[in-house]
């Protein structure tokens, strides 16, 4: 009996922020991190969901709320979740058009963990589920550029 040879390690949940055109699915990490001996949250690599039977995400995990500029809820919607050691990737479809006008703007999207993976990300002395914000941008106004390519030889 006893955890002799047991690694304890204390860890979060990360969200990041992410940016994309209206028009392409936007992809956003979340990462698995664990405080290290050099003070700092470092990727949990050992949580691969296949030899240490770890966090997993899913789709239904995910709360997207506090919608911002055009962009309004059902917009967007949450393609799939795919794991990798460490780390999770999120797809957002693109919001695209709602006739000339783009479904751009913000989303903040919110993962429910398990409480042992939450962290005071908005400093209030209470543990948070992470969350990160989606931004989709549509086309700058004026735009005299259609398309640009630099080829080198």
């Amino acid at each position: 009996s006893g955890i002799s040879g047991t690694e304890l390690r204390w860890g979060r949940a990360w969200v990041d922020s992410a940016v994309g055109s209206v028009m392409s699915p936007l992809p956003i990490t979340l990462r698995l991190q664990y405080w290290n001996s050099a003070s700092q949250y470092q990727l949990n690599e050992d949580d691969d969901g296949v030899a240490c039977n770890g966090t997993l995400a899913a789709a239904g995990d995910m709360l997207l709320s506090n919608y911002s500029g055009n962009l309004s809820a059902g917009e967007t919607t949450v393609l799939g979740v795919s794991p990798y050691p460490g780390y999770h990737i999120l797809n957002l479809s693109a919001p695209g058009y709602q006739g000339s006008t783009a479904n751009d703007g913000r989303v903040q999207l919110n993962w429910n963990v398990g409480s042992w993976l939450e962290s005071d990300i908005d400093a209030d002395n209470s543990a948070d589920d992470p969350w990160g914000t989606a931004s989709f941008v549509g086309p700058a106004a004026n735009q005299p550029i259609l398309f640009r390519r630099e080829s080198y030889r």
